[in-house]
């Protein structure tokens, strides 16, 4: 959340299903589907509520990168739930922890 804000004026929320690894946040890493296809997915982090559908044990998916396609979302999570997700506010997180910095001024890392 951005400094100073009232947690009751976030109107955001994030809905997806716990078998899409972007939305989960676990496709990341050099050797995740994300990054083999050219995409650099380092992050995890939310801001608002998180509201997850939990398909993976509910309709017994598998976690895939397709599993995030807006239309298999609709179709096969938001049309065949009849309530909507809980949703609850994300654990304090920071992304890119383990990149460095790099000055290309010259050869000195920071």
């Amino acid at each position: 959340m951005p400094p100073e804000l009232p947690e009751e004026l976030d109107h955001i929320w994030h809905f997806g299903n716990n078998a899409d690894p972007i939305f989960m946040g676990v496709c990341n890493g050099v050797s995740s589907i994300c990054s083999v296809l050219g995409y650099a997915m380092e992050t995890q982090c939310h801001s608002g509520q998180k509201c997850i559908y939990d398909t993976v044990a509910d309709l017994g998916w598998e976690v895939s990168l397709w599993k995030h396609d807006l239309r298999i979302v609709i179709d096969d999570v938001l049309k065949k739930y009849n309530k909507t997700a809980n949703c609850s506010k994300p654990h304090p997180c920071v992304d890119c922890y383990n990149w460095a910095f790099v000055d290309h001024s010259g050869d000195n890392w920071k």
